[in-house]
């Protein structure tokens, strides 16, 4: 498998037990990659390119099983030194070299988008971010489902994500992206988009995945159940429930804190977004910059944070997050 994340991501980013002996090739050989650089790579593959050059992965172990085979050590030609020649283990260094990776180009991508047309063409979830590299870089092209297809040419050819060329197999398949959310856009008097509603994550549904892979027994039950169905997807929306679909519907009202609560009951977790936010604060000031990029988990909150905080000294920055929104 080739892949930038294996874990769980909810309630926090998290190691699952499935996956805890992936490093030693069990059950299956792992090539890890950083998230920006498997992207490149997909960019490659999509433009066709021989390679994409990239600061990613300098440094890091990732680097180590890659070199020489999917990815090669370059001087930066910014670099006034001599480069020489260097230890095995050598991992390059920012500055001083620039990492060359191949292309990769799957045979066929998998995915679900919001709706598509009877030519192929369709539109995934909003924000896209790099959604679409996957797509275009597959050599076979796309095999997709969809919350409902629409007679060809309804759909606004500005919000095509991904054209019908690149699409080898289409259907459809209600609550598609379950157990994660989809986002509908809201664009009224559009009839490719009438009958189609947001649906929010199932949290409980991963949670319950997340502690059954703890488990072996538990494990193979949880695949009994939602995976190998042989009714297929209508099955696992059958077992899902109508009334738990209902209710991820249900867009909840703004939850506003009224009661502050007491400062002298902080928890380490809650202190290490504080003073992770001060640290953030200190390094947008002695240095200038203008947007800060928000990751997953506690960098997130910290982050926001420090805008506040950098905001009350008259400081203004922007927050970018790691899905693409830039606010």
């Amino acid at each position: 498998m080739i892949t930038g994340f294996a874990g769980d991501n909810y309630p926090k980013p998290a190691p699952n037990s499935l996956y805890s002996n992936l490093l030693e090739g069990k059950p299956f050989e792992l090539e890890l990659w950083s998230l920006l650089s498997i992207v490149q790579r997909l960019m490659a593959g999509a433009m066709r390119l021989p390679g994409f050059i990239t600061n990613s992965l300098l440094g890091s172990d990732l680097i180590l099983d890659k070199l020489g085979k999917t990815a090669f050590l370059l001087p930066d030609p910014k670099h006034q030194g001599i480069n020489g020649s260097h230890s095995p283990n050598y991992k390059g260094k920012k500055g001083v070299d620039l990492v060359y990776i191949l292309p990769l180009n799957p045979d066929l991508t998998l995915l679900h988008a919001v709706v598509g047309d009877e030519e192929g063409n369709l539109v995934l979830c909003p924000p896209c971010g790099e959604g679409y590299w996957g797509a275009l870089s597959a050599k076979q092209g796309v095999v997709a489902t969809v919350e409902k297809i629409v007679p060809k040419g309804s759909i606004p050819p500005e919000l095509v994500s991904i054209p019908g060329n690149r699409v080898k197999a289409i259907s459809i398949a209600e609550f598609g992206a379950h157990p994660q959310s989809l986002r509908v856009y809201n664009l009224s008097g559009i009839p490719a988009f009438a009958g189609l509603s947001t649906y929010l994550d199932d949290y409980e549904f991963q949670i319950e995945a997340n502690e059954a892979a703890n488990a072996p027994s538990r494990a193979e039950k949880w695949y009994a159940d939602f995976v190998n169905l042989k009714g297929g997807h209508a099955e696992y929306l059958e077992r899902i429930g109508i009334s738990r679909l209902k209710r991820l519907k249900q867009i909840p009202k703004e939850n506003k804190v009224t009661k502050l609560e007491d400062p002298k009951t902080v928890n380490d977790s809650e202190q290490m977004i504080i003073l992770a936010a001060r640290a953030i604060q200190e390094y947008v000031k002695s240095n200038g910059y203008k947007t800060i990029l928000a990751g997953i988990g506690a960098a997130h909150i910290s982050a926001w944070t420090a805008a506040r905080f950098l905001e009350k000294e008259g400081i203004e920055v922007k927050i970018i997050t790691e899905l693409g929104f830039f606010l």
